[in-house]
């Protein structure tokens, strides 16, 4: 069953989905059943990303501070297991391209991550322990 859902958008999930955002949804890895397992590559010192070495979708983002979690792309998912994502608040505002108008849903907009969120402390922590010099 799926921990959670995040959506980024504008980063670099933006430039690779080929839209404004790319909605994931985290998964335990040892939950997840693979027919075939993509490819990956490390698109950062902080994440690893896979990828569909047919077609070349984007599959899958992992950050090395959780390594026993796996973000899946929504869009790759046959089905979604009863799971419908909720949207809670916008990140990566800043980096939304100009043509793209978020919804006045009146929802929070953070310029990157929300200060609260897992993934910022947990990514401030990695980074703080990994010298750039260290990281691949």
């Amino acid at each position: 069953m799926a921990d959670s859902a995040r959506v980024t958008g504008g980063c670099e999930c933006g430039r690779i989905s080929g839209g404004p955002f790319l909605p994931f949804v985290d998964f335990k890895k040892k939950d997840i059943e693979w027919t075939t397992k993509p490819d990956t590559y490390s698109s950062s010192g902080d994440a690893e990303r896979g990828f569909c070495k047919v077609c070349g979708s984007t599959l899958t983002m992992t950050y090395h501070f959780q390594e026993d979690s796996l973000g899946v792309t929504l869009g790759s998912l046959d089905r979604v297991c009863g799971f419908v994502p909720e949207t809670k608040y916008h990140i990566f505002v800043k980096d939304k391209p100009a043509w793209f108008q978020i919804p006045d849903d009146g929802l929070p907009r953070h310029q990157e991550f929300n200060d609260n969120d897992r993934y910022q402390q947990g990514l401030k922590q990695w980074r703080e322990s990994h010298p750039k010099e260290e990281v691949k």
